[in-house]
């Protein structure tokens, strides 16, 4: 392992310095250090022409970037990667892969990288098996994604009557499934056993060709319809499209339902087909008036499962389905973390949900074989230094001034966190020929650090010992020209004990004070843990799975054994890696700032941990269960061998409540309040984030891409496509402040 040092022999890589900016580039100040900061810092550097018009600096809090994709390696636990929770990359996020694609086509990785393309990082997934909840307790659903030809992060998404067409098309694979002999069992004689819907006395006599020719003729009527009646909901076609799904609610489903009692392996079909012909008949429903533009955010007044039972669908199966559950699950939409209060605004939950399962390309899913800190972050650093941007670690915002009449920032003022001893702080070691983040700083680097560490002093939590810290401010004119303020949900809000520091921008701008207060924030937990088994003795024949809907509050698991090739583990270690996650019902994030709190919400976390996999392991890994049916908990590999569910300690749990982990949301009625990148009401700062607007309004990762591309774009009027930017969403007017200039400019010549 290479570390750090003062000395000229960090490594190529460590001492590259960003030039000093000529005078008459603009100076762009990006506060916050997350992806949504780093894509927009990227976009304003991306090519000569901008470098030479812009000064990029970002300034971020404590020794790391990423935001919630931050990772680090523990240097005194065998180097393993311990990051903010599980993070998987849907088939959709095309913005996000052109900018992981981009980064590597530019990083110079370092000798022995085992990384050198986004497709060494991201493995394509497909087998999901969903929990189901039943009598004798949580089962799995297998769940197989196919695969397609498409590459992602090239194009935009299908067009709306694509879309919906390709829906249709999948309701009669699913009535395929439950009506038709393809695949029925031989007998044990061995001669093929008849299909149950074979016409025979005491069946339905309507058969599934029958049925299949009215979802054929449905599927061609939805292609060349949808393209003819935008702006006429109440076009006759579109009544008798309605009318064909609702007699198809009316008859099919009904008789799908009393067959599928019998055949229990069927009801995952019936209801996939009862769900979609509720989904297709809301999107036509001239009440709410989507027809008119393809905007889905019409719906967002009402909530995911209301909307689907208003148009027909079973109320039993919205409430109960692992493939509606799943929708909640991945996106922690959940009002405070509660699974017992569910809350997803169907125009957007639609939104996921189409691009998700119909508009992925290549994959529906793809795992990460590493930290993301590792695998993504520290290559965007990196070509990021290269491209001239600078860095100032360790300073957190404090406040900003504003003038007289609410229309510029005057002044940012920081907190410095730490001063580096020779100017420049070095973040990265090589490891494995990975570049890596820590999981502490490089005291070394920092003065008083010995003191600092000593102290327990914490950069990155409001709830251990702070920093002795020190006012930095920068002016308007002198240090910056403009801002992008790049700050997650969270710290917009504030804390018990201090006001947000954009309280002042708050203020004068109600709008933002109302989507600080109004949106969902959601504290989460996350556990990583590692066992002696590999995961196929663990009770699973299938390639690295993943599972959703598994349990509260754990609900989302993958196995990230892959991982393990780039710890320091050695002979003996363990043999494979699991991360879990989910949204987390607790109140210690609005808790006062007291170490206690800390203490408090670990001690919660792995008390989460311990009685989930007590009550529900063996759903999840079959084989670790004793004699007696208990979980086995010496599956866990803890190199201090304790005994039962001591070995818990030696695992990772995250309990996500500090406010930049929070998660924003998109309970029902609140996408309206996220403002646009150009909306801060100030002439000289742009908002970044996935608070702000976006096609996806949730926190991932490509809601973050997007959200700092079109930062960027404000200020630099750049032509680039940002990808499904207005996917089933009303276009809105793209705001570009380098055009405002130079038409004001004009406008003053004449």
């Amino acid at each position: 392992m290479q570390l750090p040092s003062s000395s000229p022999e960090r490594g190529r890589l460590g001492m590259r310095r960003a030039p000093v900016a000529p005078s008459h580039r603009q100076r762009v100040t990006i506060v916050g250090g997350g992806l949504s900061g780093l894509c927009a810092a990227y976009e304003l550097s991306r090519t000569p022409e901008l470098r030479a018009r812009y000064e990029v600096t970002v300034y971020s809090p404590g020794w790391r970037l990423g935001g919630k994709l931050a990772s680090g390696r523990n240097p005194t636990r065998a180097m393993r990667n311990e990051e903010h929770g599980l993070h998987v990359w849907f088939g959709f996020y095309d913005n996000a892969f052109r900018l992981a694609r981009e980064v590597y086509e530019r990083w110079d990785a370092p000798e022995g990288c085992p990384f050198r393309s986004v497709w060494d990082i991201l493995t394509p997934h497909g087998y999901t098996p969903f929990g189901v909840e039943t009598e004798r307790g949580i089962e799995r659903w297998n769940f197989q994604f196919a695969r397609n030809a498409a590459v992602p992060g090239f194009t935009d998404a299908w067009a709306p009557h694509e879309v919906l067409s390709a829906i249709v098309g999948g309701l009669r694979t699913h009535l395929g499934n439950v009506w038709g002999t393809r695949g029925a069992k031989r007998s044990h004689d061995g001669s093929r056993a008849r299909g149950i819907f074979e016409r025979r006395p005491g069946k339905p006599p309507r058969s599934i060709a029958t049925l299949d020719r009215r979802l054929q003729r449905l599927a061609d009527r939805l292609s060349t319809t949808f393209q003819s009646v935008q702006g006429h909901p109440d076009d006759p076609k579109v009544t008798r499209l309605r009318t064909a799904i609702r007699a198809l609610q009316r008859s099919a489903i009904p008789a799908l339902r009393v067959i599928a009692k019998r055949r229990p392996e069927l009801v995952n079909a019936v209801n996939s087909i009862d769900m979609f012909a509720a989904f297709v008949d809301g999107m036509l429903d001239p009440a709410y008036g989507v027809l008119i533009d393809f905007d889905l955010d019409r719906l967002n007044h009402l909530e995911l499962r209301d909307w689907l039972v208003r148009h027909g669908a079973d109320p039993e199966m919205v409430r109960d389905w692992a493939l509606i559950q799943v929708a909640y699950d991945a996106t922690f939409q959940y009002l405070g973390g509660d699974p017992q209060r569910p809350s997803f605004e169907a125009g957007t939950a639609a939104r996921f949900l189409l691009r998700a399962m119909f508009c992925y390309r290549n994959a529906a899913a793809f795992l990460v074989n590493g930290g993301m800190g590792e695998a993504f972050i520290s290559p965007l650093y990196e070509v990021l230094l290269d491209q001239g941007v600078r860095f100032e670690l360790f300073h957190s915002l404090r406040t900003l001034d504003i003038d007289a009449g609410g229309q510029r920032v005057r002044s940012l003022v920081f907190d410095r966190q730490a001063r580096v001893k020779d100017g420049c702080y070095q973040p990265l070691v090589t490891h494995g020929g990975l570049r890596c983040w820590l999981t502490e700083p490089d005291w070394s680097q920092l003065e008083g650090g010995d003191a600092m560490r000593e102290a327990g002093v914490t950069f990155e939590s409001r709830l251990g010992p702070s920093p002795p810290s020190e006012t930095r401010v920068l002016h308007d004119g002198l240090d910056f020209d403009e801002v992008v303020l790049a700050l997650p949900a969270g710290v917009l809000r504030g804390t018990p004990e201090a006001p947000s520091c954009l309280e002042p921008l708050l203020h004068y701008r109600p709008q933002l004070r109302a989507m600080a207060d109004g949106v969902n924030l959601v504290p989460s937990i996350a556990a990583q843990l590692w066992c002696g088994p590999t995961t196929e003795e663990l009770g699973w024949d299938a390639p690295r799975p993943a599972m959703v809907c598994w349990a509260q509050p754990f609900a989302v698991w993958a196995d990230m054994s892959p991982v393990l090739r780039h710890e320091g583990w050695g002979a003996g270690g363990p043999r494979s890696t699991h991360y879990l996650c989910g949204a987390w019902h607790t109140d210690l994030h609005r808790a006062p700032a007291k170490p206690s709190v800390l203490r408090d919400a670990s001690a919660a976390a792995h008390a989460a941990a311990r009685e989930q996999f007590e009550a529900h392991g063996a759903a999840l890994w079959p084989a670790a269960r004793t004699s007696d049916g208990r979980f086995d908990w010496s599956v866990l590999h803890d190199p201090d061998e304790r005994k039962g569910v001591g070995r818990l300690e030696a695992q990772y749990v995250s309990a996500n409540i500090e406010p930049s982990d929070l998660c924003d949301g998109a309970s029902v009625g609140t996408s309206c309040l996220r403002p646009e990148a150009h909306e801060s009401g100030l002439s000289n700062v742009v908002l970044a984030g996935t608070w702000t607007r976006t096609n996806v309004n949730s926190t991932c990762v490509e809601a973050a891409t997007i959200s700092g591309l079109a930062a960027a774009r404000v200020l630099t009027g750049d032509e680039r496509p940002i990808f499904s930017e207005f996917f089933m969403q009303r276009p809105r007017p793209v705001v570009v402040r380098e055009r405002q200039r130079r038409e004001e400019s004009t406008w003053k010549v004449m």
